[in-house]
């Protein structure tokens, strides 16, 4: 599932598209976001999923072979950002 533009932004606490459309994350395959939307504007995003699967996609993606980690301040930024999230459901009431 891609969520790029759900990720810290739609659901009851903003646990993305998963969360809105009721969807149970063990019935989701892989699940796609970016940090650079709802999650604080850094760069870059991520793949999780089952460990084989990801294995398999450190592996054999050619995109992520000759890619580079992510650096420890947009790590920091997502991470504050998750936390921030959690922390302020009343973010996520409607008005």
């Amino acid at each position: 599932m891609d969520d790029c533009h759900g990720t810290g932004v739609l659901g009851k606490t903003g646990r993305g598209a998963i969360e809105h459309c009721g969807v149970d994350i063990n019935d989701v395959g892989l699940l796609i976001s970016t940090l650079s939307k709802g999650l604080g504007g850094g760069g870059g995003g991520y793949v999780a999923g089952k460990y084989e699967v990801i294995k398999y996609l450190n592996q054999r993606s050619r995109s992520y072979i000759f890619s580079s980690t992510l650096g420890p301040p947009v790590i920091a930024s997502a991470r504050y950002c998750i936390k921030y999230v959690n922390e302020h459901p009343e973010m996520f009431e409607a008005h």
